[in-house]
């Protein structure tokens, strides 16, 4: 793969989130337990991502148990931190 397009692959990986996830929190259908799935599923799909552009040594068993560990990590983690991060984003937007 041409190293150009991974810069671009990866940047988009990790600038897209920020944006689209303070705008998703404030849905009305948005529960904590569906914000905390979609996080966490779009952090495992991160970490495959990169796994399998820049590892040599079977990146897709490398990227399916890092997948694995974002899912299992990450929901209960978020999960709990949920209120906080609504918090934060309303008192962002109040200024």
């Amino acid at each position: 793969m041409i190293s150009s397009l991974r810069c671009l692959i990866v940047l988009a990986l990790f600038l897209f989130p920020p944006l689209v996830l303070t705008r998703v929190i404030h849905s009305p259908r948005m529960k904590r337990s569906l914000f905390s799935l979609l996080v966490s599923l779009w952090m495992g799909v991160q970490l495959f991502t990169l796994s399998v552009m820049f590892s040599t040594y079977k990146p897709l068993v490398i990227g399916g148990v890092l997948f694995i560990i974002a899912l299992i990590s990450g929901y209960p983690t978020l999960h709990f931190l949920y209120p906080y991060l609504l918090a934060q984003v309303e008192r962002k937007n109040k200024r």
